[in-house]
């Protein structure tokens, strides 16, 4: 599969057609714009069925093959998309499309979400980010949107600073 990016850079990886196929096209692509899909796999180790997210790890080259290797989060990861939704504080009409979102999310697609800031209902995208544990948002341009806000009532201490320290000679 080809895929070409905002750079019109084309992206390729040969995905195996088989009746045991991980991926579909639409998680093909979303591998191929960087998010990640969560998938079932058979642990070699113990022969048993486990959930993973894998993503294409753009930073190495690509194998023999020209493909991208996977970077994968396994369960003992911790990555809980219900739990990482619930802490966003993520506005939902019904608990229907809350399970709806988080089952989205994990395929890897782009949602549409609502969140309250400042007293206002804002409208996002959101995409999964497993690595880290959370959610990206992004406006409907798809530019980030920075959440993180400095704490108030925290005023900035410099008593410790290198320059406010009188140094001190010890001699014996």
């Amino acid at each position: 599969m080809v895929l070409t990016n905002n750079k019109k850079e084309e992206i390729s990886h040969n995905f195996p057609v088989s009746r045991e196929q991980f991926f579909t096209a639409k998680e093909a692509v979303n591998l191929l714009e960087g998010r990640s899909v969560k998938i079932e796999f058979v642990n070699p180790k113990n022969n048993q069925t486990e959930p993973a997210f894998v993503q294409f790890n753009f930073n190495e080259p690509k194998t023999d093959k020209g493909n991208y290797y996977f970077q994968n989060f396994y369960k003992n990861y911790g990555v809980d998309t219900a739990k990482i939704v619930e802490k966003s504080n993520l506005l939902f009409d019904n608990p229907e499309w809350k399970e709806n979102s988080i089952k989205s999310l994990e395929k890897g697609n782009i949602v549409k979400v609502k969140y309250k800031e400042n007293d206002q209902v804002i409208e996002a995208e959101a995409v999964l980010d497993p690595q880290n544990r959370n959610l990206k948002l992004y406006d409907n341009e798809m530019n980030r949107i920075n959440t993180n806000k400095p704490l108030e009532g925290l005023e900035q201490d410099n008593s410790h600073d290198k320059a406010n320290i009188r140094e001190q000679s010890i001699k014996r």
